[in-house]
């Protein structure tokens, strides 16, 4: 069972960093959107952001939050499980959340 685990762990993680180099992903869209703002991903970090590019985010979350609003909602297809209406509140309740 343990090496079942590992094998598992092992293969969720090479699938992540594909993931997150593919460019026509979702996390790379975000990821140029938040850099566009000046807000870079801390490689040492593990890809968190944090300090300075946080303040950032911060102060124009409404702004941010609304590009990926709109970025999110371009994503969707036939098969998504969530629809416009809940990215829009999702982003409006973290805009709230970061302007606090």
């Amino acid at each position: 069972k343990k090496d079942a685990r590992k094998e598992a762990s092992k293969q969720l993680d090479e699938f992540t960093k594909k993931w997150k180099k593919t460019d026509e992903s979702i996390y790379s869209g975000i990821d140029k959107i938040l850099q566009r703002h000046g807000i870079e991903r801390c490689a040492y970090h593990g890809g968190q952001i944090n300090g300075v590019d946080v303040r950032t985010l911060m102060e124009n979350a409404k702004e941010i939050l609304g590009e990926i609003c709109v970025y999110l909602c371009n994503q969707l297809t036939d098969q998504s499980s969530i629809s416009a209406d809940d990215i829009g509140k999702l982003c409006k309740d973290c805009e709230e959340y970061l302007s606090l």
